[in-house]
């Protein structure tokens, strides 16, 4: 990394320009992370992945903020989290049938409770 001449206030202020010019989203990255410019962990990030974990934050908090009217029916258990890398969340496996469901399903015990019409559709049988 090039500094600039440490007598030189406008010197400073050109290399701290051209730094956030040349790398825009990397006071964002230092910022959210609280690390230190010119430290061992800022020298070893890479920008790219820099750059690539803004885009992930940006698209699922726009894509979370699209869809908060359908996630309850979707039932997500898990919200995203911006930058935990978990852009996929999971669901419930298994739904709970309401009291006219359950009636109408009866005693389903197997597959082979169950018919199929010629169009592929589900016949309960009994």
């Amino acid at each position: 990394m090039q500094t600039p001449e440490a007598n030189s206030i406008d010197g400073v202020k050109s290399f701290i320009i051209n730094w956030n010019y040349r790398y825009p989203l990397d006071f964002w990255w230092r910022k959210k992370y609280s690390i230190p410019f010119g430290s061992k962990e800022h020298l070893d990030a890479k920008q790219f992945d820099i750059i690539v974990e803004f885009f992930e934050n940006k698209m699922m908090n726009e894509s979370s903020e699209k869809n908060d009217d359908i996630s309850d029916d979707f039932n997500i258990l898990e919200p995203y989290v911006p930058g935990s890398g978990k852009i996929f969340r999971s669901r419930p496996t298994t739904q709970k049938f309401s009291e006219s469901d359950s009636r109408l399903l009866g005693d389903i015990k197997s597959l082979e409770d169950l018919g199929f019409s010629d169009d592929g559709k589900i016949i309960i049988n009994g």
